[in-house]
């Protein structure tokens, strides 16, 4: 009896009027695969699963709902036959002790690829006269590009530090050059020569300075480096250098900022201390202060200005002022 309702086959989607015809169609082992292969249902160019495969409604291929889990962790196809391929080289062995004895020597090249650019080829005789042409272009994967750009990144940095080596030996020559004249026969940064001051200067300093113990300093310290013998102190980068280029037994050196100043202070103080010119009072307050900051200043050696006194830092802030003036000629 014929039906206005259409049968529909899940698989291959054949349709009929006949529950009968579709249950024969059902029943017979290969109606469903010849369809599917006479059609042109496959255009996304996927293999044709098993008749009993499911079909997703994704467009993704389903297992076949019969089909064994394969615990190896190797391909199966649709013959329930094992794919052994290796994963380096993607070559597809026969059986797993062929799979095991190839990736033992397999360098990550098939038989038939250009080891130089990666190129396949259909033969060998093809691979061998690309080969001999010697005209292919290395290939390079993202690991390689990565080695490259760090090697690169590494060069860079040691031309920088070259460059920074040359440009120190570059400052070293022209403090060899420029910033004294060996013509001097200078005297130590840290004994210098004070035969040309009297008793009478420090007295006059000491009067003009109204018991202020900072300028007394600054106005000793600049008469002490009047001498061309005492100008043996310069500062390579002006109010921004953190070394001094000093002379110390005739020879040029680098010396920290901070301590060859405190080292000057501490021979002007000595200066006044050994003068004996000045009286000490220590009823008055004003000149028992000056004394006890000339104290301070003959025993300067802290190597970090966090620890020293406000009077200790005006000293050192001013020496350094004086030696701007002298490199620039101003003393």
């Amino acid at each position: 009896m014929v039906s206005n309702k259409s049968f529909v086959c899940e698989t291959c989607r054949y349709s009929t009027n006949r529950k009968y015809n579709l249950e024969l169609h059902h029943h017979s082992p290969n109606a469903c695969e010849k369809r599917l292969k006479r059609g042109d249902k496959n255009t996304d160019g996927q293999n044709v699963k098993h008749m009993r495969q499911n079909v997703n409604t994704d467009g993704q291929n389903v297992k076949h709902m019969r089909q064994n889990v394969n615990t190896d962790g190797q391909n199966v196809n649709i013959n329930n036959k094992k794919v052994f391929d290796c994963k380096i080289c993607n070559k597809i062995l026969s059986c797993r002790r062929s799979l095991v004895r190839h990736e033992k020597l397999c360098k990550g090249i098939d038989s038939l690829q250009c080891p130089t650019c990666k190129m396949f080829f259909n033969t060998r005789q093809s691979k061998h006269q690309h080969i001999k042409a010697g005209k292919c272009i290395p290939f390079k994967d993202e690991k390689d590009s990565r080695i490259e750009e760090l090697e690169k990144q590494l060069e860079e940095e040691k031309q920088k530090r070259k460059e920074a080596e040359d440009s120190k030996s570059t400052i070293n020559n022209i403090t060899n050059n420029i910033y004294f004249d060996h013509s001097i026969n200078y005297n130590n940064y840290d004994n210098l020569n004070l035969d040309h001051i009297t008793k009478d200067d420090i007295k006059r300093l000491f009067n003009n300075c109204r018991m202020q113990y900072p300028e007394l300093s600054e106005d000793l310290t600049r008469m002490i480096l009047r001498p061309k013998e005492n100008q043996c102190i310069y500062l390579p980068e002006g109010q921004k250098s953190n070394t001094c280029a000093v002379i110390k037994d005739g020879v040029e050196m680098r010396k920290p900022l901070i301590r060859v100043l405190m080292d000057l202070g501490v021979q002007t103080a000595t200066l006044i201390r050994d003068s004996n010119v000045i009286v000490r009072n220590k009823k008055d307050v004003v000149n028992n202060q000056f004394w006890a900051d000339n104290r301070n200043a003959c025993g300067l050696n802290i190597s970090d200005i966090e620890y020293m006194t406000d009077n200790d830092k005006e000293i050192v802030q001013r020496n350094k002022n004086i030696v701007l003036d002298m490199c620039d000629g101003k003393i």
